[in-house]
């Protein structure tokens, strides 16, 4: 895929993604994090963030079911409904490497950092 092609798919995805900012309920389980310049340390902002995790269906079969997030403009992201399981988190942002990072699920909730390096 080009270069504006993903361009493109990932403006449209941001454009679906819906920022919003709720607290946090103290029995609910959340992830959150804040995602960085690896080189400056500054924050990112408008990163997409892909949170995937497995189910079963009533089949047995595994269903990849994923939620899709973005930082705000300090960089940071939450999602106060998360899946009680482990997750895969991927963040995405134009002109920086991909990162990943696997959360297991703990009471309560997980908080992450990701430091993305610039590809050039």
């Amino acid at each position: 895929m080009g270069k504006t092609k993903l361009a493109l798919l990932l403006a449209g995805i941001m454009i679906l993604v819906t920022f919003s900012v709720i607290s946090v309920n103290a029995n609910a389980y959340y992830i959150s994090g804040k995602v960085f310049d690896e080189n400056t340390g500054k924050p990112i902002r408008v990163a997409l963030i892909i949170e995937s995790h497995i189910e079963y269906n009533r089949r047995g079969l595994e269903v990849l079911r994923f939620h899709l997030l973005a930082t705000d403009s300090n960089g940071y992201f939450i999602d106060t409904d998360a899946p009680y399981t482990t997750v895969e988190l991927t963040v995405l942002k134009l002109g920086y490497h991909r990162a990943s990072q696997t959360v297991i699920y703990v009471e309560g909730g997980a908080d992450v950092s990701f430091y993305l390096k610039p590809r050039w």
